[in-house]
């Protein structure tokens, strides 16, 4: 083990009590069985010690250093998790420790917080970072295939950063293998419930990872949710390939009103779909409009000069001007997209009673 725990007791300000009590002089002493011995018979006792979850952290501490220390009790765990709750920079250095000295111990307290402090999943995802990269692609895959789907939902919800649409390719996820990505990924896709669905591809898209699992995607297009299948349309329009956007075509001519407003704002993401959704300028269709508009002004490949003054010519919106403008500044200036989340323009998943509404 490279940590001591007398070190680890000031560094993780663990409130023992009053230096010099027996709990303190404990640590001090750096006796791994011994602590685990003492610390498991405090913790059994009925009383509820102001440091408590101290204590508890530090049974944790000594547990790793001792071989075939017994199973952590469900109070450990919810005690230690309470703890680094409280305080997430000692959180991180607590993992942290535990990972450089033995990361086995570690991944095993992961998968006791998962499968019995579910809030915890955020904590475990950031600390998995610390883990050997064959013991964090086992962590990652497991919460994707967590049997509960609250814990799959809120994993997905997380790798797409808590929104709708991210630009494609604008999230990175450090420290993942591609392969073990892709399996999370594919398992999110095709999970049983439509909203982990929903969630997966919209992680999938801001992680620019659409390609690699294009398969899947494409299957979704056809999925029995529509939500789950206006994703899926969205996200073909991060991929370059004919067939895709043969798909997007068949779909913007005979899809249904939800299935052509995706399709609209992936076409017109795509260098060789721009012409088409050009087309629509002019539709006498209000909807079809706002929705064109939402996409030029917000993901729509760059257009030229000729192209944005025939769109001008046709529509009748009287904001054209500053849609115009927003346009410009993000081809030509620099500006970021800012996706669906960002800007009034368009609800990917509406509700069955207004597809519209201002943030």
């Amino acid at each position: 083990m490279t940590f001591e725990i007398a070190r680890l007791v000031d560094d993780l300000q663990l409130y023992l009590g009053e230096k010099g009590s027996p709990m303190y002089q404990l640590a001090r002493e750096n006796e791994p069985q011994t602590i685990v011995d003492v610390t498991q018979k405090v913790l059994a006792c009925a009383g509820q010690e102001p440091n408590r979850a101290e204590i508890a952290v530090l049974h944790i501490l000594a547990c790793a250093l001792v071989p075939g220390a017994r199973p952590l009790d469900s109070e450990l765990i919810a005690l230690v998790h309470g703890w680094m709750a409280r305080d997430l920079r000692m959180a991180t250095v607590f993992v942290g420790e535990l990972a450089s000295g033995n990361a086995l111990f570690l991944e095993e307290l992961f998968e006791r917080l998962i499968s019995e402090q579910p809030s915890s999943l955020v904590q475990v995802f950031g600390g998995s970072i610390f883990l050997p990269q064959a013991q964090r692609d086992r962590v990652i895959e497991r919460i994707a295939s967590d049997p509960r789907e609250a814990v799959r939902e809120h994993f997905f919800a997380l790798l797409g950063q808590h929104r709708r649409l991210v630009p494609p390719g604008s999230i990175e996820l450090r420290d993942v293998t591609p392969e073990a990505l892709d399996r999370v990924l594919r398992t999110g896709i095709d999970d049983p419930v439509s909203k982990v669905r929903e969630r997966a591809i919209a992680a999938t898209y801001g992680l620019g990872a659409v390609d690699r699992v294009r398969d899947r995607l494409l299957a979704r297009v056809r999925d029995e949710s529509i939500d789950v299948r206006q994703y899926a349309i969205i996200s073909l329009g991060a991929m370059r390939d004919e067939g895709s956007g043969n798909l997007l075509l068949e779909l913007l001519e005979h899809g249904t009103d939800k299935e052509v407003t995706s399709a609209i704002w992936a076409l017109a993401r795509r260098p060789d779909g721009v012409e088409r959704v050009l087309e629509l300028a002019g539709d006498p269709r209000s909807w079809i409009e706002d929705e064109l508009l939402g996409a030029f002004a917000e993901v729509a490949a760059p257009m030229t000069d000729k192209q944005i003054e025939r769109l001008g010519s046709k529509v009748r919106s009287p904001a054209f001007s500053k849609l115009r403008a927003r346009h410009l500044d993000r081809t030509r200036r620099g500006a970021p997209e800012l996706g669906p989340d960002g800007r009034v323009q368009y609800v990917m998943k509406s509700d069955s009673t207004d597809a519209k509404k201002a943030t």
